[in-house]
């Protein structure tokens, strides 16, 4: 395991504070986020995922309170 790992930057602007004397460089935004779509308001999957857990806190609830009843009913006669 002897080899080495070696990154060469070139144009790199480091800002560990922030610098009202020098203007700040213009922001890059990735093609890869820019799909086209302006469809960030499909809520469908966290509403679906969000259903599903109540539903099941639900069984959860009703199997519990079934389960309670039942412990509850005292010695049975033989």
């Amino acid at each position: 395991m002897s080899g080495g790992v070696t990154a060469h930057f070139t144009n790199v602007i480091l800002q560990p504070f922030s610098s009202h004397v020098t203007p700040q460089p213009d922001g890059y935004r990735c093609p890869a986020d820019d799909k086209g779509d302006d469809d960030d308001d499909d809520n469908t999957v966290p509403i679906a995922v969000g259903a599903a857990l109540g539903g099941l806190v639900l069984i959860v609830l009703v199997a519990y309170i079934i389960g309670r009843r039942r412990s509850n009913r005292g010695y049975e006669q033989v």
